[in-house]
């Protein structure tokens, strides 16, 4: 299988991924509209040198992926040059993932792992760009764009949660998907149960609030993302629906009576769950097939943190920006944000 195959489908992950990291802005509409053309340009020329598909499915593929495109551009745009956003999608599409793909293959034959791969090397892309994305923003740190005269990050009004809950819920999709194989049956799965976790969170909601809170109801159908992911050991589904409405029910009651808000414009509190159910599917994985899987996967975390490391490193050399902390507002670079975070890491010029 060809390591190229499924560039766009890296480029799409890691779009819905980075939503993650923070919020969409940009001011400069002539130079977002640019960026996404050479961006989209530069990312699918691999495709079209080694797809080897229809030519249906790559158009399909390759709109996928410019949406998802479009969603990066507006993270680092507002004063990001062209060129940061250019290298880091260079060192991912044609160096790290190949890189990584060519060690995963070897790894995977090493523990017999890989004949569950072979249909369901589109869980990889997944998977891989799901790890990518969360370990840059652990590196960039959870806002991207303001920040107080003090230099300290601040909310940015009307963050949209819901790209950052449809970006952790990629994170989660694809993990249950790579480890299920070329299983259509898992997508049948998850959104029969994902529509009785609506309801159920939605009565929930009513009953406690008297109204659907966008917000609650998000927290609350991010339950149902953990009880998908060890979905092989809930059965029947109507059971996914009780423990649904229950932990809802919790969480509601506990940000409605007792007053505990939750950073909703802050990506990082979904960390903890999203830690928790990796490590139960791990777990549950590595007692039916091996703790090779254990071995993978620590290998992976490691290789893909480092590399974002090395990268964003990289990336700093091409800023001309600088760290200002006296400055109410800053623009999204990956160096100024990173600058707060890591000093270490990105030193001022």
């Amino acid at each position: 299988m060809n390591y190229f195959n499924y560039i766009s489908f890296l480029i799409a992950f890691l779009g819905f991924q980075i939503l993650a990291v923070g919020s969409i802005r940009s001011k400069n509409v002539l130079t977002l509209i640019t960026t996404f053309i050479i961006l989209s340009a530069l990312n699918f020329l691999p495709i079209v040198l080694f797809y080897t598909l229809n030519l249906q499915i790559n158009i399909i593929y390759f709109v996928f992926s410019l949406f998802a495109l479009s969603i990066i551009i507006t993270q680092f745009i507002e004063k990001t040059s062209i060129k940061i956003i250019l290298i880091y999608s260079t060192f991912q599409v044609l160096l790290i993932y190949p890189l990584y793909s060519f060690l995963f293959l070897l790894l995977s034959k090493q523990f017999n792992f890989y004949n569950s791969l072979k249909l369901a090397f589109i869980f990889l892309v997944a998977l891989y760009s799901s790890i990518s994305s969360f370990s840059v923003s652990q590196l960039i740190g959870p806002r991207i764009g303001r920040f107080t005269k003090d230099g300290r990050s601040m909310a940015i009004p009307g963050n949209n949660i819901l790209f950052i809950y449809f970006g952790s819920l990629t994170f989660i999709f694809s993990t249950i998907s790579f480890f299920q194989g070329y299983d259509p049956g898992w997508l049948q799965f998850v959104f029969s149960n994902f529509s009785l976790s609506i309801i159920a969170s939605s009565l929930s909601s009513i009953f406690i609030a008297k109204k659907v809170d966008p917000l609650i109801l998000i927290s609350s159908l991010f339950t149902f993302m953990i009880f998908t992911v060890s979905s092989n050991l809930i059965t029947p589904s109507y059971v996914i629906l009780v423990l649904t409405f229950i932990v809802s029910f919790i969480n509601i009651y506990i940000q409605n009576k007792i007053e505990v808000n939750f950073l909703f414009d802050d990506p990082l509190f979904l960390v903890v769950p999203v830690a928790i159910s990796l490590i139960f599917l791990i777990i549950t994985l590595s007692l039916i097939k091996g703790f090779g899987i254990i071995f993978i996967f620590i290998f992976t975390i490691i290789y893909i943190w480092l590399s974002n490391l090395i990268t964003i490193k990289l990336i700093s050399k091409f800023s001309n920006l600088r760290y200002h902390p006296n400055q109410e507002e800053i623009g999204s670079d990956l160096y100024e944000i990173g600058y707060e975070v890591n000093p270490k890491i990105f030193k001022d010029f």
